[in-house]
């Protein structure tokens, strides 16, 4: 054999020994992406693809393959993560990936392609598609659930994709976006994804899906956790009621806005019975409807801070021209303390609340209890919310408020004679 024959044949030997190396590397990480975030994760999480005309056919293609590689990064096994996927245009296409079906990655990976997901062309129904998804019993209870959606937005019906979104948010579902295609629409976007939507909105609307991309939404999922259930408030038949909200200092404004809007996203029945005020640092609003807080009382900064003491005050003159003008009427006040305003707050006025009938829910968002001592002035110690976040504070207070909301007629203050 001559020289340039070994030559080769020592390159061709090589070669191969290199391909077998890329292989078992390959396989390697096939085996071992696990993300360390991702590695045990509880979780269930769902894919939804837009298979609508307005995604070009060519960019369709990559999305089986992106979905692949996200569950590639998880810890996928039945009492681990959990993954199903669906494509949707007009409707969903069947059969769906039901999250249950395999507690394997090779299967579930496997499963994921153009064959059974399809390019459907047509119209864009995503509420259709999350509607489906969220009214699914094969989601497991009491664990990190998560809906991520692949749309260039522009819905048949914003509105209705906007709502079926907020009810699976209210059902305990986290929503993240991927944003794709020519046709993108940001808003949309902005609209079924989770706040904040730097958090929950990923571009790719060029379909570079970069390992980064996939890293990311990958990790942000399973940094998750469990998303409680806030309970929903039936309003009794009977229940007439004045609600004030107050806010004791620009510090708290942020979570007297939050807690407002989430009482008001989950009281059900006759709401023109419930009468709502505002207290707040920013602005006071007065008998107006539940859930309208963002409308009535715009977020700005307020030139000065008024004392929260003066801002009870305020309420007791208002809650007693409102009992002059509806007899038997519940009065609940919920108060939102933090460091600042706990310092103006007087006990003296917790006590001219409750001789007057009101019943007061009060929210200690102070570093250290200070206003813990208050506990034992109120008349019913379990109106004292002292959560740990921002859930179950909202979970907390909505429950007490409900109970104050729809407490008895018999204990309705009556003004003396």
């Amino acid at each position: 054999m001559g020289q340039l024959t070994v030559l080769a044949l020592i390159l061709l030997v090589s070669l191969c020994h290199a391909q077998r190396r890329t292989e078992d590397f390959d396989d390697y990480n096939d085996f071992d992406t696990i993300l360390e975030e991702c590695r045990d994760k509880v979780m269930d999480i769902y894919f939804i693809l837009d298979s609508s005309t307005s995604i070009w056919i060519k960019h369709y293609e990559k999305l089986p393959p992106f979905v692949q590689d996200v569950i590639n990064r998880f810890d996928i096994g039945s009492s681990k993560t959990r993954a199903g996927a669906l494509a949707f245009s007009v409707s969903v296409h069947n059969p769906v990936l039901r999250i249950n079906r395999f507690s394997d990655k090779a299967s579930l990976k496997n499963y994921i392609t153009l064959n059974n997901f399809p390019y459907l062309t047509g119209v864009t129904n995503t509420y259709e598609a999350i509607r489906v998804v969220r009214e699914s019993s094969d989601f497991r209870r009491n664990i990190t659930k998560v809906i991520v959606v692949l749309t260039d937005g522009g819905s048949s019906s914003p509105g209705q994709t906007y709502l079926e979104s907020n009810l699976a948010r209210k059902q305990g579902f986290y929503l993240f976006v991927v944003g794709l295609g020519i046709y993108s629409d940001l808003s949309e976007w902005n609209s079924i994804a989770d706040d904040p939507d730097r958090d929950f909105v990923f571009n790719g609307t060029n379909f570079e899906f970069t390992n980064f991309l996939k890293d990311d939404l990958a990790r942000r999922a399973c940094r998750l956790p469990p998303k409680p259930i806030l309970p929903e408030c039936q309003l009794n038949d009977f229940a007439t009621t004045d609600l004030y909200f107050v806010s004791g200092s620009y510090s708290a404004l942020n979570s007297a806005y939050q807690y407002a809007t989430a009482f008001g996203d989950q009281v059900r029945g006759r709401q023109p019975s419930l009468r709502v005020n505002y207290f707040f640092q920013n602005c006071r609003v007065l008998d107006t409807s539940i859930g309208r807080v963002e409308e009535d009382c715009p977020r700005n900064i307020p030139t000065r801070q008024t004392p929260v003491y003066s801002l009870v005050s305020e309420l007791l003159v208002e809650a007693r021209q409102d009992r002059d003008d509806r007899f038997s009427v519940r009065q609940v006040a919920v108060i939102i303390l933090d460091d600042a305003a706990a310092q103006s707050f007087r006990s003296s006025q917790l006590d001219e609340l409750q001789n007057d009938g009101i019943i007061v829910i009060l929210v200690d968002l102070t570093t250290r209890q200070s206003i813990s001592n208050l506990r034992n002035q109120l008349r019913d110690r379990d109106d004292y919310v002292r959560p740990i976040g921002l859930e179950p504070i909202a979970r907390n207070m909505i429950e007490r408020t409900c109970i104050a909301i729809n407490s008895i007629v018999d204990d309705a203050y009556v003004p003396p004679n």
